[in-house]
């Protein structure tokens, strides 16, 4: 496993970075012990991984891919919030103070039930808290897609982390160990970082923050620590290809392609919706299948008869599609 882990967040998020203490989960006082209580254990990954749940858990997640941060970051931009952050976690100093797992060994360990959509290969959870000393850095999305442009090399990577400084050179770079180093590191006005929104959070719990975006995408392809948000009105199997269709190429580190997919997208919304060329056939021909029922439903419904072929076809359709 890598050394680093991420934590998206927005101004809709429950569990906020706070640049004293860190991530604080919304359930500080129910304890979490695989070990002793697998039941408790099994309960609350169930509440955490249902993204129509509303109760507080103890648990909060991360990703351990730098890739899917950044495109919940971009998805969370796309649907209009604002004050995203982008928390980088050394993962050696976060085992070291809190219980860490990797989501689907201990779901798979203890027997928690998961729903598929949810099942994420790069989901990890800590226990109650990620402690300011375990978090590196913070990044605006802005500058966060800087610095996964930069070169690997430190010369040419102004985003370089190396003795504890984080920035464009020592000069710049705060150290993490004294307190002016991490309100430098984090809020420095002066270098155009943004101080976080202290209101209310994804994941898991930041479904639920926002009552009218309760489902979420999880990227099946690496996982993710949350969710891509989207509206409860959308088909449930709806989310498994809306990736593809709003993200159809996901190197798309430069800028301007960013900027050229945004636009396509929109073009698409207001031509009719989703561009369904960039669904698999399988989902058109659910979606297909969704209308001809719901014609047959209408029919039915205005007591029309008719017999008409087309009539005959949808309802054989219909028949042979739930059996």
């Amino acid at each position: 496993m890598g050394d680093l882990l991420y934590r998206v967040v927005d101004e809709r998020s429950l569990v906020q970075f706070d640049p004293e203490v860190g991530f604080v989960a919304a359930d500080t006082w129910s304890p979490f012990d695989p070990n002793e209580d697998p039941e408790s254990a099994r309960d609350i990954i169930e509440l955490h991984t249902d993204w129509n749940n509303r109760v507080w858990t103890p648990l909060i997640s991360m990703t351990d891919s730098e890739d899917h941060a950044w495109r919940l970051a971009c998805s969370r931009e796309e649907h209009g919030r604002m004050e995203i952050q982008i928390a980088i976690i050394d993962r050696e100093v976060l085992e070291s103070q809190v219980d860490v797992y990797r989501m689907l060994d201990l779901a798979d360990a203890i027997g928690a039930e998961i729903a598929p959509k949810a099942r994420s290969w790069r989901e990890h959870i800590c226990v109650h808290h990620i402690p300011i000393d375990a978090i590196m850095r913070v990044f605006t999305l802005s500058e966060f897609e800087q610095y996964i442009m930069a070169d690997d090399e430190q010369d040419d990577n102004p985003w370089s982390y190396t003795d504890g400084y984080w920035g464009q050179g020592e000069e710049s770079g705060s150290s993490l160990g004294s307190e002016e180093g991490r309100e430098s590191l984090f809020w420095d006005e002066e270098a155009g970082s943004e101080a976080p929104s202290m209101e209310e959070e994804e994941w898991h719990d930041d479904h639920w923050g926002d009552e009218d975006s309760q489902s979420s995408l999880w990227s099946e392809e690496d996982g993710s620590q949350g969710a891509l948000e989207y509206d409860d009105e959308l088909p449930e199997w709806h989310g498994r290809i809306l990736d593809r269709v709003k993200y159809p190429k996901y190197e798309w580190l430069n800028p301007g392609d960013r900027k050229l997919n945004r636009k396509s997208t929109r073009r698409n919304e207001r031509e009719g919706g989703v561009d369904w060329s960039a669904c698999s056939a399988a989902s058109v021909a659910e979606r297909h299948l969704l209308k001809s029922h719901n014609d047959l439903v209408e029919r039915m419904s205005n007591q029309v008869p008719d017999k008409s072929d087309e009539t005959i076809r949808i309802q054989r359709e219909f028949m042979y599609a739930i059996r």
